[in-house]
């Protein structure tokens, strides 16, 4: 279980030689940066699902999950409450992505933005053309995706980025070429084969990494920005690499954190809920009931929730004494001058060859700042849900049991007041 624990100054100015350390000037991201990069599949046209069946549980999901971004198809659909569900999300701050389909006419395309006038925020390409057995794929695709790109040129639809369609290999990409002309933003669809996401790969040349994938993109749609329209994991045995639940929990605030850090502006969770023949991927149960990954996922976005207009976060200073090895960490602050630093092992904890469970233990890790701030560690479980430790006093140092599952140590900075009384008494 993770620890917190104030040192008095002998103590730790004594560890400080003792330790291996590395200093920081840790480059911080504004927090709400990270709730805007994440967003999560859902269909809400699917017969005999929950998505179609109990709207009012998965729109409760979505908000008790804390996205504000969701992809769905561009359905040419006369169920007037496919539109109405989307628009009620969006008047609730959950806006759509929408996926187009070879041989739709560009007047629905043009048409679809009012359909969904509350929730449309993009268009995106054909979803895994490639795999559609259709012979001549190459050319529909590269034809659907120039129409596409006439989109931008609509007046009233400038506002609107269109997305690549998603492709699912490197000989696809390689089929199609650079058609980068014709759309915003690059597109991924990379899972991680039930590995951690930090992994370097598992082929030649890094294959499967978020490196790899990021380069794949850069290397047909240069300077493009990018997001993953789907990565998740599933966890039923019958799937070809599957996790169990609860290590899934301990992977998808990784990945969203690991995707930012890569430079993907938004990270599409395959997918919501379950449904039968579904693969497993939901975050949710075929009930509706969260799994570790839902609750992992949505304590990390409502902890670092922060709308509001952009501004330049401070740059947090920190040390690092002790186990260091395999750490990783990511700053955020949020407007009231909150900064947070996110802590874990880049280890897996799955073997997805023998399916067996790996333990990387917990690395002794003591995290110094150059002044005493109120201190506030946040310590993710298995299960997903959040441990909360507060120091008694404020405090320039704090030690953490850093492991595979997310830590994150808040920092508020003292009052006037007690600095004050700090300097005169002391500390």
């Amino acid at each position: 279980m993770a620890r917190i624990q104030s040192y008095r100054m002998v103590l730790v100015a004594f560890m400080a030689t003792a330790l291996p350390s590395a200093v920081y000037a840790q480059q911080t991201m504004e927090a709400d940066r990270l709730v805007e990069a994440a967003g999560v599949n859902i269909h809400l046209h699917y017969d005999s699902t929950l998505y179609r069946s109990q709207f009012p549980l998965i729109k409760d999901r979505l908000i008790e999950l804390g996205v504000r971004h969701v992809r769905d198809g561009l359905i040419d659909t006369t169920w007037q409450t496919y539109y109405d569900r989307h628009n009620e999300l969006g008047a609730a701050g959950i806006r759509g992505t929408f996926i187009t389909a070879p041989g739709q006419a560009e007047e629905l395309w043009i048409d679809y933005p009012a359909r969904v006038s509350q929730s449309f925020e993009a268009y995106e390409g054909p979803n895994e053309y490639d795999m559609s057995n259709d012979p001549n794929w190459v050319q529909v695709l590269t034809a659907t995706v120039e129409r596409l790109g006439v989109l931008r040129d609509t007046p009233g639809l400038e506002q609107y980025p269109v997305y690549a369609p998603s492709l699912t290999s490197e000989r696809a990409y390689a089929m199609l070429g650079d058609v980068s002309a014709h759309f915003d933003v690059s597109n991924l669809h990379n899972y991680f084969s039930g590995r951690e996401p930090e992994t370097d790969g598992w082929d030649a040349n890094g294959y499967g990494s978020i490196r790899w994938n990021r380069d794949l993109a850069e290397r047909y749609a240069a300077g493009k920005p990018v997001v993953t329209t789907e990565t998740g994991y599933q966890d039923i045995e019958a799937a070809l690499d599957p996790v169990p639940p609860d290590i899934a929990g301990l992977y998808m605030p990784r990945v969203l954190l690991e995707q930012l850090r890569a430079g993907i502006v938004r990270t599409f969770i395959y997918e919501l809920v379950d449904f039968p023949r579904s693969g497993g991927y939901g975050l949710l149960d075929a009930t509706g009931a969260p799994k570790p990954a839902f609750n992992a996922v949505k304590h990390l976005l409502n902890l670092l929730s922060d709308p509001g207009p952009s501004f330049t976060p401070q740059d947090l200073s920190y040390t690092l004494m002790g186990s260091t090895d395999e750490v990783r960490e990511m700053a955020f602050q949020t407007r009231d001058g909150t900064h947070y630093l996110a802590l874990w092992l880049g280890v897996p904890s799955w073997d997805p060859v023998t399916r067996q469970r790996l333990d990387p233990g917990a690395q002794s890790v003591v995290v110094s700042f150059p002044e005493v701030m109120r201190v506030r560690l946040h310590q993710w479980d298995r299960d997903g849900s959040v441990t909360i430790w507060e120091a008694p006093t404020a405090t320039a140092f704090v030690e953490v049991q850093v492991t595979g599952a997310l830590t994150v140590i808040e920092l508020t900075q003292r009052g006037l007041l007690e600095r004050l009384l700090c300097g005169l008494l002391g500390c």
